[in-house]
């Protein structure tokens, strides 16, 4: 560390950690986790003392490089924004994975600026396990009166709360130099994800290429999905790097060789379409995943649904079938895409649709058993999304001019077809998959004279 610096460690148990490290004992509190709050009171009480304060987790580590490219940048961004961090994991093989990068949690292409020959980007996940503020930046929290408050869960748990207020609370926005990432990289040495969760040193490259093409204006972008989620809990998010699951793959008629999948991700489930010998065509989430699943063989049209539909029926495309996952519950008015999608739709093609199914988790709340927090009944104007399940999709696909054709409920070990996933799967499956087809349109020039058809 190039800088002169005070250390201060938050511990429940009283440890040596050497003349130069003020330690503090916290016991009180019932969960250890509340220690990740302590520093919030420190903070407040030397405010005045430091230029720089700075927060991490005990498995995060910030190197001088990490300060002074933040030192650098910081007076390129307005006084609201934050340099931020972005947390990187290492495999065996020295492959870099990127944790943070999971889920719903993606880069937001509306959010690509440049200040002066700098690019930067928001990531939706404001969680890296650390973060610095300037003097002026902690005097902003603590006059926003979200800074000095007591231990809290937010969208995820009490630590992501810890190291996320400044930015979720307190009126801060975390933003990514994109031109310097690697020095604003930071190593969650307990490589705790690696495989598991996040992206690869790969998929993150086609990404950060495509905000480079934006930030020149060589790439127009639009979002399927608002930018901010409005969900208490970010289990219930869009995954933009979704698997396929077996259920669905199934509802996939063997026969169907052109697949159009609205709201592409990152081409994780995509690939395995591709694999497969189809020829998948996408309508990404947004362009930046886009690119990743350009990569993995997807064709990939523009993110704007309405401008991709009526290319594709300019060109008289059809598919034989149209996939959709987890997506139509977050959409606004999820009957007028279905409509839209009825000229593209082949002659005995399917529509088949993946949804959560909110009834299962209800079911487990009322039993006490753990489940997350279920967005209810209040509309999706509040809470961003449709009270979900696949009585719902189905009623939207007849809206549509749709029939639903069969439905099946996702369960783990239980056989398709069952008694019990016949009679108990509205309230034992998580999820579920509904197929549709289009009524066979009558020829009107076969039609009888005088009659209408």
């Amino acid at each position: 560390m190039p800088l002169e610096l005070d250390i201060v460690v938050f511990t429940d148990t009283p440890r040596d950690l050497g003349a130069d490290v003020e330690t503090q004992v916290h016991r009180y509190h019932p969960d250890p986790r509340a220690l990740a709050f302590q520093h919030r009171r420190l903070f407040v009480e030397r405010a005045h003392l430091y230029d720089l304060f700075v927060y991490s987790e005990d498995d995060v580590l910030l190197t001088g490089k990490n300060i002074v490219a933040f030192l650098d940048v910081a007076s390129s961004l307005p006084t609201d924004e934050v340099p931020g961090f972005l947390r990187y994991e290492v495999s065996p093989n020295g492959h870099r994975f990127y944790p943070d990068i999971h889920s719903g949690y993606h880069w937001d292409p509306g959010s690509v600026s440049t200040h002066g020959d700098l690019v930067f980007a928001t990531l939706t996940n404001p969680h890296s396990g650390c973060y610095v503020l300037t003097q002026a930046q902690l005097r902003q929290c603590i006059q926003s009166g979200g800074f000095d408050v007591g231990p809290h869960r937010g969208r995820t748990d009490v630590l992501v709360s810890a190291a996320t207020d400044p930015y979720v609370r307190c009126g801060l926005e975390k933003r990514l130099c994109i031109t310097r990432l690697r020095e604003f990289e930071v190593h969650h040495l307990s490589n705790a994800y690696v495989g598991r969760m996040g992206v690869d040193e790969d998929v993150l490259g086609h990404q950060l290429r495509a905000i480079g093409l934006i930030a020149r204006g060589d790439l127009s972008y639009h979002q399927l999905l608002p930018r901010t989620p409005t969900l208490e809990s970010d289990w219930w998010e869009k995954a933009y790097d979704e698997p396929l699951s077996d259920e669905t793959y199934a509802a996939i008629p063997s026969t169907s060789q052109d697949v159009l999948l609205v709201g592409t991700g990152s081409g994780q489930g995509e690939q395995r379409l591709v694999t497969s010998g189809r020829r998948v065509t996408g309508i990404p989430l947004d362009e930046i995943v886009g690119q990743v699943g350009a990569s993995r063989g997807v064709r990939q049209l523009g993110s704007h649904p309405d401008v991709a539909l009526d290319a594709l029926q300019g060109h008289g495309e059809v598919f034989s079938t149209i996939l959709i996952l987890n997506l139509l519950h977050h959409l606004e008015d999820p009957v007028t895409l279905l409509r839209r999608l009825t000229p593209v739709v082949a002659a005995g093609g399917v529509l088949v649709v993946a949804t959560p199914n909110y009834r299962y988790y209800r079911f487990r709340r009322a039993l006490g058993r753990p489940s997350p927090p279920v967005p209810g009944w209040s509309g999706q104007h509040r809470t961003g999304v449709h009270d979900a399940g696949p009585r719902a999709v189905e009623m939207w696909m007849v809206a549509a001019g749709f029939v639903p054709t069969r439905r099946i409920y996702q369960f783990r070990g239980r056989p398709q077809g069952s008694r019990f996933s016949r009679w108990f799967g509205s309230l034992f499956s998580a999820g579920a998959v509904v197929s549709a087809q289009l009524p066979t349109r009558p020829d009107p020039a076969l039609a009888p004279s005088g009659r209408r058809c």
